[in-house]
């Protein structure tokens, strides 16, 4: 076969979690929100890392009843605290230059910073995957050039280049914590959840106080949760925030920072359509970039799979470097292996034997 899927393994499914629980967030948080900020975005989003404690309690129960405690000996170890949240600009492109932009850079950043942090190697299907990649963003990069404004490209390219090396390193850095220290994804969200909440709290307190045009928060909770119905709301936007976040350490936590990919490539596939549904920009989301645009994101879809070896290809070499092709190697290794060893020791006792005759 000249294209075959690696080993099937039930965890592929959590990539899935990120971009569902990001849609349905979506269209949930219209059923409260009135007038959103910043702050009180950011609040909703670090609130809801603390829901990991649910698993947390989980785990040390379960770890208890087995008598053992992998974590305990563990050194603890800095976090890294930083918003992934990206503030929403206001102006009309700003869904196209995240789409677009935003792409071109995160790919870049995530395999750099996994190729020199994280150790992770780089073969023939991954250059493969990269250039083919690479190569079709650019023609929806051209295309959207005559959507946006020409003062707008300078600005957002350095805004998005800035914010995609922030996220990037943010979470190549927290899988590097995970795999050093043996932490659980559900400890740090709890951690950087309780830290980076508190924060905002005190911060928001004092503006509030001191200088309101600063404040969010407070100001967010005033302006938007004046009912019984709209605090249900809002605990139900906090839970929701909670499981897209979780699918994405899940997925870095199982997997790599680079199979991110796949989960963020599904969900901007998603809100493309759903943009083209509200039908914003009429002029950008026509039928004719539809068609193009769908067309593109399914090959780029079927070569972040080549990338990340959920696909592998069994031609031009592109196969030999796979995890699954050099443990196969490994494998028949080890049964050769295993068979000259005896025969080796046996040409040894003939040879004592015979001396001795």
């Amino acid at each position: 076969m000249l294209i075959e899927f690696s080993e099937l393994n039930i965890k592929l499914l959590v990539m899935l979690i990120y971009p569902l629980f990001n849609q349905v967030e979506h269209y949930a948080k219209e059923l409260y929100l009135n007038n959103d900020n910043s702050y009180f975005n950011q609040f909703r989003y670090f609130t809801s890392y603390i829901l990991s404690f649910i698993f947390l309690i989980i785990l040390h129960y379960k770890s208890k009843s087995n008598t053992t405690d992998t974590e305990s000996t563990n050194k603890n170890k800095n976090i890294i605290i930083i918003s992934k949240q990206k503030n929403e600009m206001n102006n009309e492109i700003d869904e196209i230059k995240n789409n677009i932009i935003g792409s071109f850079s995160e790919i870049g950043f995530y395999v750099l910073l996994s190729y020199f942090i994280l150790k992770q190697k780089l073969y023939k299907h991954n250059f493969i995957s990269l250039i083919i990649i690479g190569f079709f963003l650019l023609i929806i990069f051209i295309i959207s050039l005559f959507y946006i404004k020409s003062e707008y490209i300078l600005s957002s390219i350095i805004y998005y280049i800035f914010f995609s090396l922030i996220f990037s390193l943010y979470d190549v850095l927290g899988k590097k914590y995970m795999m050093d220290f043996y932490r659980s994804p559900y400890f740090m969200m709890f951690m950087i959840g309780i830290i980076n909440s508190f924060l905002l709290i005190i911060y928001d307190i004092f503006a509030y106080y001191f200088n309101r045009e600063i404040s969010g928060i407070i100001i967010g909770f005033q302006q938007n949760i004046t009912s019984v119905g709209d605090f249900f709301g809002f605990f139900l936007d906090v839970i929701l925030n909670f499981f897209w976040n979780f699918g994405i350490w899940i997925t870095i936590y199982y997997f790599t920072p680079c199979h991110f990919f796949i989960c963020e490539y599904i969900n901007e596939y998603f809100r493309y359509l759903r943009d083209y549904n509200d039908n914003s920009q009429p002029e950008f989301y026509s039928k004719e970039n539809l068609i193009i645009f769908s067309l593109i994101y399914v090959i780029n879809f079927f070569f972040f799979l080549v990338f990340n070896e959920v696909i592998i290809l069994n031609f031009c070499n592109l196969d030999y470097n796979t995890k699954k092709r050099i443990n196969d190697r490994m494998k028949v290794e080890d049964r050769a292996a295993s068979v000259e060893i005896p025969l080796v020791t046996s040409e040894k006792d003939d040879e004592s034997s015979s001396k001795k005759d």
